[in-house]
């Protein structure tokens, strides 16, 4: 949620789509990731704001991070909102599934695309 108590811009675009891209963090791009946090108007990018880059996806419209070295293409099965004790809602679970992985052959163990390292 954001401080004023809206949903954040990411839970509002997986609603309205059906699906997202899981990008696994990494080191390499951890200070720009945390940018992509920031709480900006709807219509600023924050993977623009971060200097970030994408790549296309093949199963949606929902491009992935060019950065990620693993990134899943999910679609939406349901969200679980919660509240808490005052009954102010505080967040939301979203689960899906994955319908594709993408897999940097940098993180295969000697290249073989069997034995994944992460």
């Amino acid at each position: 949620m954001k401080s004023n108590g809206e949903k954040k811009d990411t839970l509002v675009n997986i609603e309205q789509t059906n699906e997202w891209v899981f990008n696994v963090l990494s080191d390499s791009y951890v200070e720009q990731a945390n940018k992509c946090s920031e709480e900006l108007s709807p219509n600023i990018s924050e993977v623009d704001e971060a200097l970030l880059s994408t790549l296309p996806s093949v199963s949606m419209e929902t491009p992935r991070l060019a950065e990620a070295m693993v990134a899943m293409e999910c679609v939406l099965e349901s969200t679980k909102e919660l509240f808490n004790d005052e009954g102010t809602h505080t967040t939301t679970i979203v689960m899906g599934k994955i319908v594709r992985f993408h897999i940097h052959t940098s993180v295969l163990k000697d290249g073989n695309k069997d034995r994944p390292t992460v």
